[in-house]
């Protein structure tokens, strides 16, 4: 222990007070605070979101406004409620995912916001936290050169929705074998569940997964106000019409006793299976 009384009197000779504590505090807070506000001036390259995602099929881009309103606000309630309040990084939910992750040992909620999701998809980097660092710098200079309209619409263009399907489009004609604009409230909730585990909640293989995701984002958006009790029960009893599954995802037959389609029907062209989902 003589090495901890030997650093004790050194500290000792060099006292800190209140007017060298605020200047150490400055120092440290500061410093960082103002080289993370330079850095994200720096114009952020948008020639990155120029040319769709490469797994993207031809002519597979959709606008904003062909897409069904309630798969939006589902996907928002679901992945970034404070989207169009925040420039880029949601502190609450950053500083709650990382309350949690200490909590647990692990990370459990990320507190990454739509435009870092973006970020990522565009630039893939590693899951480190220089990586992290990266992500939130690159989120606030996006935020500066695009509008909010533009992110939603790449990030909806470029997430994963699993069994192949890349981009919300893709997406609701692999699963109901039809264009985004035309999803019902059932169907599109059901869709914005998917970019955040595209494997957990798969309809095909985990559908009690993907309805209890569901209806915890229906939950969220009555208790926003984005829906009432009259809408969300809508959704939640609606039957849907999923299509065959492609080469990649699995067989029903494969799903026996899992997957439990109530009927087959065959709808000109091709056939489907229908099945009604219940909690």
């Amino acid at each position: 222990m003589s090495w901890l009384r030997e650093k004790l009197r050194r500290w000792r000779r060099f006292p800190i007070d209140g007017r060298r504590a605020e200047v150490i505090f400055c120092l440290a807070v500061g410093v960082p605070l103002t080289a993370f506000s330079i850095i994200t001036r720096i114009p952020y390259p948008v020639e990155y979101l120029q040319s769709p995602p490469p797994e993207a099929s031809p002519g597979a881009w959709t606008r904003l406004d062909q897409v069904a309103p309630i798969a939006i606000q589902a996907t928002l309630a679901g992945e970034d409620h404070r989207f169009h309040e925040h420039q880029g990084v949601d502190g609450v939910a950053l500083i709650r995912g990382l309350w949690v992750a200490a909590s647990h040992g692990r990370a459990v909620s990320g507190g990454s916001t739509i435009t870092m999701q973006l970020v990522r998809l565009v630039q893939p980097r590693p899951r480190t936290l220089g990586g992290k660092l990266s992500e939130l710098i690159d989120a606030c200079r996006l935020e500066r050169a695009a509008s909010k309209e533009e992110i939603l619409e790449q990030y909806l263009n470029r997430a994963y929705y699993g069994n192949g399907a890349w981009g919300i489009e893709a997406a609701a004609r692999r699963y109901f074998g039809k264009s985004a604009a035309a999803l019902t409230p059932g169907e599109g909730t059901l869709l914005a569940v998917l970019p955040r585990a595209p494997t957990t909640y798969d309809p095909y293989r985990h559908r009690d997964e993907a309805l209890a995701r569901r209806a915890q984002v229906l939950s969220l958006m009555e208790k926003r106000g984005w829906i009432d009790g009259v809408g969300r029960a809508a959704a939640e009893s609606q039957i849907l019409v999923l299509a065959p599954p492609g080469r990649d995802a699995p067989r029903l037959g494969q799903l026996s006793g899992r997957w439990r389609p109530l009927q087959v029907q065959v709808l000109p062209p091709a056939p489907v299976v229908q099945s009604r989902i219940v909690r």
